[in-house]
């Protein structure tokens, strides 16, 4: 079997996986390209049926559902720390994993890690922006 065989072979598994027909290219290139985007569906499916529509798999909660993706993957938005602004109810200042942070009432912050929000959101201290 040439490469191009096996290729196709994966592009037919995946076709009945999705339940549709997937018409091949005709290189290898285009196969390739298709095999993978055939795998990003049905990996994105998986995720749905699991209950875990944003494509968030390490457990954070940051509101994002896709719309402020800024051209990354679902891979790389993985790989970034949940960040969020928040509003600052008063002027104050805290500490949080060695960095000390400053927020000043009515101005909105830069964007901080999420637990740090959230926890000050907990003692009414901040409202989170997103």
């Amino acid at each position: 079997m040439t490469k191009k065989d096996d290729l196709l072979t994966r592009l037919s598994e995946l076709s009945v996986s999705l339940g549709r027909e997937i018409e091949p290219g005709s290189t290898v290139a285009e196969i390739e390209a298709q095999i993978a985007a055939a795998e990003a569906e049905l990996e994105q499916k998986s995720q749905e049926s699991s209950g875990n529509t944003d494509g968030n798999t390490d457990g954070n909660t940051d509101g994002n559902t896709g719309g402020d993706t800024d051209g990354n993957t679902g891979s790389e938005l993985l790989n970034e720390q949940a960040t969020v602004h928040v509003n600052p109810l008063s002027t104050f200042s805290t500490k949080y994993e060695g960095e000390q942070y400053l927020f000043t009432k009515g101005e909105t912050s830069k964007k901080i890690d999420f637990d740090l929000a959230y926890s000050l959101e907990e003692i009414n201290k901040v409202e989170i922006l997103g």
